[in-house]
């Protein structure tokens, strides 16, 4: 039958023995489909269902949906939709049934919907079909994305109070260097011996409660898998499976390892030169670690410090400085890693302290903290203050001598002046004299 109301109509194949439902089904759309052009199959029995759908799974004329129903000549119960879904796991199934619980379980195995018979209306009809179609074909767009994804996927099924081993992708292969072929249908502690109690218990509770693990690091190892580190993510899927979803961190965890070995190593050194040594946390703008040195110089035990921030040691100018650095170094600017801060003793004395740093990043590349090697340079900075003053002085003394000699020299100048001005006096009157004396 078909309800021209749309360009591309919804092929539908009904499988269903009673013919006045098939009937009461074919009515339903015609008189109720607005938007949606329909073309229905019967079907009387189970096998003529699986005929068709063998004999069409190749052609041009697709099956977008099937109608079912559970209770068919030679076939009875959930029996009858585990047969369609493995023959078409594609295809999204509706059921039509009178029996509400075993309905149920086949929603539960992978049915889109199920619709009771004697609740049936045209609308609730339209919308189930609608609404399964749409599932069915995002469900089989996040498969195609699981089978393409460089991230390893495993599925489990839950029978009875075991975990089976179901289902994988390519990648699973490629990640683990096995063939997972080998494992499937197998216990999770047989396909994956060495699999942590722990594990295996967060796996169940998911299965059970519906819960989810997200990103939980990781270890195994066995015969057939070499030791290494996994990002692992579980959920429960519509069906009741349990879908991991992991990515191998090996490499990124012994990099850590070593960073962090590197770090040690690098405090030990320094703690050996008697320089103080802090670590910082700039999301809580507190220290995580202090060593002894810092702490001796400061004049506060680790217990206080690993209380306090920064801002309560620097002085009001030496904190804008600091907020500034901060600033340029989250902005991307360079810096450079060593600058000089004036502190605050516990006593509230002074002092003068540079300060080398080491930056750390997240996973992002945003600075989150630093690793810095604190110098005590008072008495450096006291030194080049006192010599400031020193220069500054003799500065001044010779600036006052200068000025004395300007002052001798500028006094010598009117002595001179006067001298030679009683010079010229004299020589004036002796010419004067001559000059009579010829008269």
């Amino acid at each position: 039958m078909s309800v021209s109301l749309c360009e591309k109509p919804i092929n539908l194949l009904y499988i269903e023995d009673d013919k006045s439902l098939c009937s009461l089904v074919s009515d339903l759309l015609s008189r109720h489909s607005k938007n949606f052009d329909f073309n229905i199959t019967l079907k009387n029995s189970l096998e003529e269902g699986l005929d068709y759908l063998s004999s069409h799974k190749k052609d041009d004329k697709k099956i977008d949906l099937i109608l079912l129903d559970l209770i068919l000549p030679n076939s009875h119960g959930v029996g009858t939709f585990k047969r369609v879904k493995e023959l078409c796991p594609n295809i999204p199934v509706v059921i039509i049934s009178g029996h509400t619980d075993i309905a149920c379980d086949c929603v539960k195995l992978g049915a889109q919907d199920y619709l009771i018979k004697t609740e049936l209306t045209g609308p609730t009809l339209i919308r189930s079909i609608k609404y399964a179609i749409e599932r069915s074909t995002s469900e089989n767009m996040y498969k195609d994305i699981i089978k393409t994804s460089p991230i390893g996927y495993h599925i489990y099924r839950l029978k009875e109070s075991d975990i089976i081993f179901v289902n994988y992708n390519p990648a699973a292969n490629k990640i683990l260097k096995i063939d997972h072929s080998k494992l499937l249908f197998k216990k999770l502690e047989e396909a994956f011996p060495n699999i942590s109690d722990d594990l295996k218990r967060k796996y169940m509770d998911v299965l059970l409660s519906g819960s989810m693990i997200k990103d939980l690091t990781t270890e195994y190892e066995d015969e057939n898998i070499k030791k290494s580190y996994y990002r692992v993510n579980a959920h429960r899927t519509k069906s009741g499976d349990l879908a991991v979803s992991f990515e191998d961190i090996t490499c990124k965890i012994l990099m850590k390892e070593k960073l962090t070995d590197s770090e040690n190593r690098y405090k030990q050194l320094v703690e050996a030169t008697g320089a103080g040594v802090y670590e910082i946390d700039f999301v809580n703008m507190k220290f995580s670690y202090v060593n002894d040195v810092i702490c001796k110089n400061s004049g506060y035990t680790k217990e206080e410090m690993l209380e306090m921030s920064p801002f309560d040691f620097l002085t009001e100018e030496g904190a804008e400085k600091f907020i500034s650095r901060i600033k340029r170094l989250k902005k991307g600017e360079y810096i450079q890693d060593a600058a000089e801060y004036e502190a605050i003793r516990k006593d509230g004395s002074s002092i003068w302290i540079m300060l080398t740093a080491r930056y750390k990043e997240n996973e992002q590349g945003n600075v989150i903290g630093a690793s810095v090697v604190a110098i005590d340079i008072t008495d450096k900075v006291l030194a080049e203050k006192m010599l400031k003053r020193k220069e500054a002085e003799v500065f001044t003394q010779l600036e006052h001598k200068i000025q004395t000699w300007k002052q001798e020299m500028l006094q010598k100048d009117i002595e001179r002046d006067k001298t030679l001005n009683l010079i010229n006096k004299e020589i004036n009157f002796m010419s004067i004299k001559d000059d009579s004396e010829v008269l």
